[in-house]
């Protein structure tokens, strides 16, 4: 979702005049700055969530996300607006992995697949 919400917010009226207005290339980096740290914390979500449980573990990554997403919204320049989204995305790694686990271990059989394919 953030994904796909981020590329519009970065061409608003009230971001460009905080942030300042940048290349393509630099607002397709912008986009995509959340995506290589999730993709790396996810790596390491399991084992995390096995020593220390998967609630502790999605808690663990959630507290991280907003750490970033703090960051993310007091940004005054370009770099501190990447480093918050850098930081959310190594959160989102850590939750949504585990997230889909715990839902597909304490959810009935019988809901099992439209709780963890749905919205």
């Amino acid at each position: 979702m953030d994904t796909g919400i981020i590329g519009p917010v970065t061409v608003m009226k009230s971001f460009v005049s905080q942030i300042g207005s940048h290349s393509s290339t630099v607002h397709g980096l912008v986009v995509s700055s959340i995506l290589i740290p999730a993709a790396f914390s996810s790596f390491f979500a399991g084992n995390l969530a096995d020593k220390l449980g998967r609630p502790k573990g999605i808690s663990i990554g959630a507290l991280i996300f907003v750490i970033g997403a703090t960051l993310e919204a007091a940004a005054v320049h370009i770099g501190m607006f990447v480093v918050g989204r850098c930081i959310e995305g190594v959160g989102e790694g850590l939750y949504l992995g585990t997230l889909v686990v715990y839902i597909c271990e304490i959810s009935p059989p019988r809901v099992r697949g439209a709780l963890t394919t749905g919205p």
